[in-house]
């Protein structure tokens, strides 16, 4: 069984699996120890601003609304 059971239900595909994996490797490496933030709103605008940067936002924005 895998850490995260659900990615094996019939409807993840491959890249659904590699998106996980890539997402939370990110996460990993480049959030790192937030501990010193002041309050949530700092960290929920840094996070959205590192998300933003590094294109994991594209996910949010469907392909024809996005900006090429």
């Amino acid at each position: 069984m895998t850490a995260q059971p659900h990615l094996d239900w019939p409807f993840f595909a491959a890249p659904h699996r590699l998106l996980v994996r890539d997402a939370a490797r990110w996460a990993r490496d480049a959030l790192g120890d937030w501990t010193d933030a002041p309050d949530a709103d700092t960290v929920c605008r840094r996070l959205v601003r590192e998300m933003g940067a590094a294109g994991w936002l594209a996910y949010a924005v469907p392909p024809e609304r996005a900006k090429s």
